[in-house]
């Protein structure tokens, strides 16, 4: 059973590390390494660390609207 925190959601404002590294296709350890070294949009919340999804999206050149079109298309 998949955790819903293992899954990458877009209209969410934050995702876990996790979540965004199988997103992106990353292992776990480098996506915290690109989190604790800045290079990818990240904030701690007490021990979490969590990607803030916009900011990321946009770093990796998915408009909005590209976003918008796929859950349109998965809706139907």
């Amino acid at each position: 059973m998949t955790r819903q925190s293992d899954l990458f959601d877009p209209s969410c404002p934050l995702n876990s590390v996790e979540a965004t590294a199988k997103y992106a296709r990353v292992s776990r350890g480098l996506a915290y390494e690109m989190a604790r070294t800045s290079q990818w949009p990240a904030l701690r919340a007490g021990s979490r660390l969590l990607i803030k999804t916009q900011p990321f999206l946009k770093m990796c050149g998915v408009a909005e609207a590209d976003l918008c079109a796929c859950a349109e298309k998965e809706s139907s």
